[in-house]
């Protein structure tokens, strides 16, 4: 399975664990969200869909920082094969080896203008350009007025 999940009565406590991205979110009680243990001070976001950036795409969980008053938020996807299908639908591609441990990518929204921005290095760029191009259309981005495989090349 993908996620595992567990309920421990002794500690009251809930987790999610995706044992592939070794990631780990457990229940905090008192603020009401799911914290990530391994990405320290961040909670899973309430809102997962993305209404401005990568249009097709599911293969990522958005992370916002807790207790800031400027909403920092994370955007996470998977290290792989970035693919488009006829229908326009886009996915990441990794290895189906249940075994396999998998990486992601960790892509922060801009403070101000809320576009993604990759600084883990040319890897991590290299992999937002192939979201922007296979998430692109012929009509411009309202933010950037360019279409995201021009937005992509810049």
């Amino acid at each position: 399975s993908l996620v595992r999940h567990s309920l421990s009565a002794k500690q009251s406590e809930m987790k999610f664990f995706f044992p592939r991205y070794k990631l780990t979110f457990h229940f905090d009680q008192d603020l009401c969200v799911l914290l990530c243990r391994e990405i320290s001070g961040y909670k899973l976001s309430k809102k997962q869909q993305l209404d401005s950036t990568l249009r097709g795409t599911t293969a990522y969980l958005v992370l916002e920082k807790v207790g800031s008053q400027n909403i920092e938020r994370l955007l996470i996807s998977p290290k792989g094969i970035v693919v488009r299908d006829p229908h326009s639908n886009v996915s990441i591609q990794v290895t189906q080896e249940c075994d396999a441990e998998l990486t992601f990518f960790k892509f922060h929204f801009h403070l101000r203008f809320d576009f993604l921005e990759a600084n883990q290095g040319c890897s991590s760029r290299m992999q937002l350009t192939a979201l922007h191009a296979a998430t692109s259309s012929s009509l411009p981005d309202e933010m950037f007025k360019m279409t995201r495989e021009e937005r992509a090349i810049e």
